[in-house]
């Protein structure tokens, strides 16, 4: 999905922090993050500041959530999103879930499902969306000291008459329980390279 919870664009920076009172089951999670550029899947889709943020509920790994940002080409974007996280052994997790990408300013919706097994030192994610679009992924995060990590990330895209690859290399560090910055840069095979950094706060 495209908030940036997603794991292409800040390779573990975007991962919820949820708060609830003690012992509840729902957990809520907000987070704000202000961007240099837009960047999905290898995409410069806005190369201009950008404020994002989203908002998720999570029950007994059930989870439900809403992004919001802007896109250069489809202005205002509200992604909307469902699924399902659990714990297959103690090191691999997965998670199931689809997202509708939504523009009120053109109408127009966009569809896709996403399965992702987390290997605790790596993850591997399917993401299928219409008229033959998939997407291929695998990101990872190194850590270098308690605050400062490494985030790898590799996608294949494949629109039905071609395939992509992009590549990201981000350093990442927390400054705080809330705050966390990150400066990454990365290439699409279709020639969008990238730079861009940001800060984002975790509730």
């Amino acid at each position: 999905m495209k908030r940036l919870p997603s794991i292409i664009l800040f390779c573990g920076l975007m991962a919820p922090s949820a708060y609830a009172e003690e012992g509840a089951e729902l957990q809520v999670s907000t987070n704000l993050a202000m961007v240099s550029k837009y960047i999905w899947r290898g995409l410069n889709l806005n190369d201009e500041l950008s404020a994002q943020g989203s908002f998720d509920l999570a029950y007994k790994g059930f989870y439900a959530g809403t992004w919001g940002g802007t896109d250069e080409a489809s202005g205002t974007e509200i992604d909307i999103y469902v699924g399902y996280t659990g714990q297959l052994t103690e090191t691999i997790s997965f998670d199931i879930g689809a997202v509708q990408y939504r523009y009120p300013s053109t109408g127009d919706h966009v569809k896709e499902w996403h399965t992702t097994v987390d290997f605790d030192y790596a993850s591997v994610s399917y993401h299928k969306g219409e008229n033959h679009y998939s997407y291929w992924e695998v990101n990872s995060s190194i850590e270098l000291t308690e605050q400062l990590s490494v985030g790898v990330h590799y996608g294949l895209e494949d629109s039905g008459d071609t395939d992509l690859n992009d590549y990201q290399l981000s350093l990442n560090y927390q400054i705080n329980d809330t705050y966390s910055t990150f400066i990454a840069a990365g290439d699409k095979e279709r020639g969008d390279s990238h730079i861009f950094a940001g800060l984002k706060a975790a509730f």
